[in-house]
């Protein structure tokens, strides 16, 4: 008999095969040396065809016994499988009762493999890795030879033991060299997008590098220019709008199933400062293996080093704009003026106006941040040659809108309305804005600039959407920048001592002045007599100390009936 320890040994140095083939080689040839074995299988179980079929194979016709395939309990080796526990047969009678269920095309395969020769002896012993049948060891003595002794049991489950442990041991080294393959599929493309990105190559560069890598098409929609790559990508509309309403700030990718498309779509968002600046999408079914998920990470992770990129230039650009416009509306000598407007490609003869868009106060600042590239995008694709200047400055998006004639006010009206109700529609975030009147060369974009600023405070305080023109406020125009308390004050002032009286006269005045000073359109409002109604006036009179034939005094209360409007709680009872 062969030297135990150096055979166990051999067994040791098997884990740095690579190959399985030769591992299982190896197995059956050592086993058969320790125990002077006449031939040997390893069986292996398929799930897919849900069979035991020849993994290796010692001694004579080899190709037959390959081509073999046992259903569950079926033989000796489905039994053994479906048991799994060793099991050893001293004789072919015992053999025979254990084989008597072989279908008529594995009878005819064992026939063409042993012949007329019968087995004196057979021993299975089911191999176990990570506590899981691996594979099913047979090793037999033909007749003639002597039966397996209790000696060669025991060295053979012993041996198995050795064997569990070089399969364990080479199976974890082929998933540590499949993962140390992988890792460096992913620093070559980490590598190679980088040099992309140091050298300025675009993101259509960097999408056809990770098509390559991952063999299945891949797209990235910058959401700060509303840009595809490649251009043609997902132009389905239902899609890019659920992506706009996804509020991805923890970076977490998500399925999307667009209507009418038999596929789903895994998107990744591309974060920079929790804020989502594009999305990176793929076949769900090409993010399955270990690989690509890692590959797609690290194609995100170059692109949000792009993206960071992208909106950093943007912010610097935004910022200058901001400057030279803040000095062109503040320049105080003509001089100055034809200065920075010549810098900024202002013609001395056009027409301009401002346009300035906001998001109400209590919006949500990253998604603002966000949302104001896109805004900015989509001013610069509606109106095109229209804006002069478009860029963000602080929570405000500022456009210098250049115009042909000042009759082209109300289709341009129109196109805002449509850029907010986009706005609206697609992601639910509330645009507000603010249009000043249109003048002849720079000189007046500085009074349109401030005429825009009061029409968007206008919308702004009274928590109103969409666009106001300044040109339309009307008498808003007077008190759009009044200070709440000190419009509260006047109308407590004026309305206060109405509010402590019982009989609702308050609500009778305003009713009074809404009607025109009508006591007949009052009284049918209020559904009391007119007596009562006259009766109700002079209490008014007195508690207020006016006369309603006075201007003066109608003045008064028509001017605190317009504030009541926007501060309804203000003439209260309890203000000091």
């Amino acid at each position: 008999m062969h030297d135990f320890e150096q055979i166990a040994r051999d067994m040791a140095k098997l884990p740095s095969v690579a190959d399985m083939d030769m591992i299982v080689n190896d197995i059956l040839e050592k086993t058969l040396s320790i125990v002077q074995a006449d031939a040997g299988l390893l069986w292996e179980y398929d799930p897919d065809s849900n069979q035991l079929y020849c993994k290796a194979y010692r001694g004579i016709a080899q190709e037959i016994a390959l081509s073999l395939r046992l259903a569950l309990g079926e033989g000796l080796i489905g039994k053994t499988y479906l048991r799994g526990t060793p099991k050893l047969y001293n004789s072919m009678d015992e053999i025979r009762l254990d084989i008597g269920d072989f279908s008529a095309e594995n009878r005819g395969a064992m026939k063409m493999l042993f012949g007329n020769e019968e087995i004196n002896s057979a021993y299975l012993m089911p191999i176990y890795v990570n506590s899981q049948i691996e594979c099913i060891l047979i090793v037999y003595r033909a007749q003639g030879n002597r039966p397996f002794l209790p000696a060669d049991i025991e060295t053979l489950d012993v041996f198995s033991g050795l064997i569990e442990i070089a399969l364990a041991n080479a199976k974890g080294l082929l998933a540590l060299q499949a993962q140390m393959g992988n890792l460096q599929k992913c620093n070559s493309l980490y590598a190679t997008l980088t040099n992309y990105s140091v050298n300025n190559s675009g993101i259509s560069s960097i999408v056809d590098e990770l098509s390559g890598a991952l063999e299945a098409p891949v797209a990235v929609i910058n959401r700060m220019t509303n840009e595809r790559h490649p251009k043609n990508a997902f132009e389905d509309a239902n899609l890019l709008a659920e992506l706009a309403q996804r509020n991805a700030k923890n970076g977490e990718a998500f399925l999307v199933e667009p209507e009418g498309r038999a596929k789903s779509y895994a998107v990744y968002p591309i974060l920079a400062e929790n804020s989502c600046l594009g999305y990176f999408i793929v076949n769900a079914e090409d993010t399955e293996s270990p690989l690509k998920r890692m590959l797609l990470e690290v194609g995100r992770m170059v692109l949000a080093v792009e993206f960071s990129k992208a909106q950093s230039r943007l912010d610097i650009s935004y910022k200058r704009m901001a400057q030279s416009f803040s000095e062109l509306v503040s320049a105080n000598s003509p001089a100055a003026l034809s200065s920075k407007s010549s810098e900024l490609g202002i013609s001395q003869k056009a027409n301009y106006a401002v346009l300035i868009f906001a998001f109400p106060p209590d919006e949500c600042g990253e998604i603002q941040e966000s949302a104001i590239y896109r805004v900015i995008a989509d001013i610069r694709k509606e109106l095109g040659v229209v804006q002069k200047l478009t860029f963000a400055s602080q929570d405000r998006i500022i456009a210098l809108l250049h115009l042909q004639t000042t009759d082209r006010v109300g289709a341009l009206s129109r196109q805002i309305d449509g850029i907010l109700s986009c706005m609206l529609q697609s992601e639910g975030l509330p645009l507000c804005a603010g249009l000043g009147s249109t003048y002849n060369g720079p000189g007046g974009i500085g009074r349109s600039y401030h005429e825009a600023e009061k029409a968007l405070s206008y919308q702004l305080t009274r928590h109103n959407g969409g666009l106001m023109q300044y040109a339309q406020m009307g008498i808003h125009q007077i008190f759009v920048n009044l200070l709440s308390d000190d419009a509260e004050s006047f109308l407590h002032s004026v309305l206060a001592p109405l509010a402590e009286k019982s009989e609702n006269l308050e609500a009778t005045l305003i009713a009074y002045l809404e009607s025109g000073y009508s006591l007949k359109k009052t009284a049918q409002s209020l559904f009391i007599h007119p007596n009562t109604l006259y009766q109700r006036l002079k209490k008014i009179e007195d508690c207020l100390n006016i006369s309603f034939d006075n201007p003066d005094d109608l003045l008064k209360l028509q001017l605190a009936r317009y504030l009541k409007s926007y501060y309804p709680d203000a003439s209260d009872g309890n203000r000091p």
